[in-house]
């Protein structure tokens, strides 16, 4: 599979969300979101070869599944990717609505 790099993705997304109404703050957040897409891409991708689970030896003998770490990295860059986004509307729309304290504590 062939990544683009972070400023070949940071210049999708300007393009996507409109070179004119690119302030300082949204190219900002927009090299941000364009980190977690990539990184979202990367950790799916391993998530799909590997599974989102591997199995382990107790101490007895015993066998069990634990979730693979970078399974539980996606959940987390997607919730950090989902308070970027929010971050980008805001911006785009002038900073006119309140952010959800919930989304701002994900993305800070």
């Amino acid at each position: 599979m062939q990544y683009l790099t972070h400023e070949q993705k940071h210049a999708e997304l300007i393009g996507t969300y409109g070179a004119s109404a690119a302030t300082p703050d949204l190219v900002a957040i927009l090299w941000t979101l364009a980190a977690l897409e990539l990184e979202e891409e990367r950790l799916q991708a391993f998530v799909d070869e590997h599974g989102t689970t591997y199995a382990v030896m107790g101490d007895r003998g015993q066998a069990y599944t634990k979730p693979r770490p970078e399974w539980q990295q996606l959940d987390r860059t997607r919730g950090r990717k989902l308070a970027a986004l929010t971050k980008v509307r805001h911006a785009i729309r002038g900073g006119v609505e309140e952010l959800d304290p919930e989304l701002e504590a994900l993305f800070g």
